[in-house]
């Protein structure tokens, strides 16, 4: 089993960052003096070394720009497909469930969870607001493509053409998260009729 991409976002130096790793060969980390290098064998070290990232092991260095409120997410997908993921906010999830377990008091989990999933759907994978966003980035390709077509300007149109690209681009990535939470849930539903 070999490591495919990895996923980080938040963690020490790094703001966000997605990485693919070459079918053959090695893969080499080039960069200078303070790049994150070293933070991305870390990020792969806490999910895959010999103990496991939690957040009571996580210090304030472990947070970009030592900011306790930039949840951390570290994801290792392989090219068996299998994914192993650090996310906080399912983390949390995970134990406001428990507490509403021990309390009783569904109403909590409840509450909660739909507040959460509203405001982290990207990193959770829910459909809603992975489609909300789908729906906007085209529509701001759309007016993008009609500026590209109005201006006369190279150099402005060269800024609107990377601009579009990145918008196509983005779009291909949300479509590829709905379908990846619709198959996580279709094998959650499979998994929870055994």
């Amino acid at each position: 089993m070999k490591i495919k991409k990895i996923y980080i976002k938040n963690f020490r130096s790094i703001k966000e960052l997605s990485l693919t790793f070459p079918e053959k060969g090695l893969l080499v980390l080039v960069g200078s003096n303070n790049a994150g290098k070293s933070n991305i064998l870390r990020a792969i070290d806490a999910l895959l070394g010999d103990s496991w990232f939690t957040t009571d092991k996580l210090e304030i260095y472990d947070h970009y720009c030592r900011n306790r409120n930039n949840d951390i997410e570290i994801r290792v997908e392989f090219d068996t497909g299998y994914q192993v993921c650090f996310d906080m906010n399912n983390l949390f999830l995970k134990a406001v469930k428990a507490i509403s377990l021990m309390t009783s008091n569904t109403v909590f989990y409840s509450q909660l969870e739909g507040d959460i999933r509203a405001i982290y759907g990207q990193g959770l994978l829910e459909p809603l607001p992975l489609q909300i966003e789908l729906q906007q980035v085209q529509e701001r390709l759309k007016r993008l493509r009609e500026a590209e077509e109005r201006e006369l300007e190279a150099d402005s149109r060269e800024r609107i053409k990377r601009a579009v690209t990145a918008h196509e681009n983005r779009i291909a990535e949300l479509e590829a998260l709905i379908a990846k939470g619709a198959e996580s849930k279709a094998s959650k539903q499979g998994e929870a009729r055994l």
